[in-house]
Parts: C-alpha cells; structure tokens; sequence
C-alpha cells in the first residue's frame, strides 16, 4: 500500500493535475496505512487485529478509489487481489473468508458500476469468479498443507508401534516447563 500511495503522489509531482484530488487523497490513506502497518508491527502492538484494519482499509481505499475513476476502475478492481490473497495464506478458513467475501464483492461492485458500458457486469462477473476461484484455490491448499504438518509433526513425536510419546515430546515437554 505505501509502494502505491508513493507511485501515486510521485506520478502527480511528474505530471501535475492529471490525478484526481480524491486519487491523491486515496494515495495519502494508503501512506498512513502502511506507516500505521511498520508501527504496529514494531511495537507489537493491534497484532491480532492489525493485519483485518490492513486488509479492510486496503479494500476500502481501492473500493472508493476504483468509483471514483472510473478510467481506472478495472485497475483499482484488480489490486484488490493482493489485499485478499495475504489472509488467505495467512490464516485459517474461517479467518480468510470474510476477507475474500467482502474483497471480491467490492471489485465484481467496482468493475459493474465503474464501467458504463453495457458489458460492464458481464466482466464484473468473469472477473469476480475468477478471482474467487483463486482465492478459495489458496485458503484450500494452505488449509491442506496446515493438516500435514500437524500429521507430520504428531508422527515425529509418537512411537509409530504402540503410538506412544516418544523423547523427543518428552524433551520438549520438560523444555516448556
């Protein structure tokens, strides 16, 4: 997000005047967001919540700025991907589907209202399964990939034979107290 806030007010020092005030606006949101973002994460602090304020305020300064351009709609549609994909390899299901519920509804809501051509929602649709699929591709495999790790990790620490603890558990049972 600061990557883009910077590209945007530099693209503006360039050429002046030809960004919208509420771009430019959208640009400085997402500066402060990310400086909020390096702050959090240094002082530890909002680390539960940190990364949803991160992931919905990015979804919400693209919504906003994919309406309010309507030249750079399906661009300001698309980004949402990067904000959406990050939860799902991060967290759980149950944490990740909110975010790609509510990212893929305001890119298909971007794209249909941004364009004002009669295949607008036809591409909305396209490109909200598309990115669905995608998402829901992502938060499958690290679903699968967090259940063989667990497996892999209870066979390390159990006799395969009686399926009792073994000493490396012992080893790090006495560690932990």
């Amino acid at each position: 997000f600061g990557t883009g806030g910077l590209t945007v007010l530099v693209a503006e020092l360039l050429v002046p005047h030809k960004i919208s005030t509420l771009i430019d606006g959208l640009a400085l949101a997402s500066l402060a967001m990310a400086a909020f973002s390096i702050w959090a994460l240094k002082t530890r602090r909002l680390f539960g919540w940190g990364m949803t304020v991160r992931v919905l305020t990015g979804i919400g300064i693209i919504f906003v700025g994919g309406l309010a351009d309507p030249v750079l709609a399906g661009t300001f549609a698309m980004i949402v991907i990067f904000p959406m994909i990050s939860p799902a390899y991060l967290y759980a299901a149950r944490r990740a589907v909110p975010f790609m519920v509510i990212g893929t509804g305001s890119m298909v809501t971007t794209i249909a209202i941004g364009h004002d051509k009669p295949w607008s929602l036809a591409q909305a649709i396209v490109a909200g399964t598309v990115v669905f699929s995608l998402v829901t591709s992502v938060i499958l495999s690290q679903s699968r990939l967090r259940m063989l790790i667990r497996l892999h990790y209870e066979r390390s620490v159990t006799d395969p034979l009686t399926g009792i603890a073994n000493t490396r558990r012992l080893n790090q049972e006495l560690e932990r107290r």
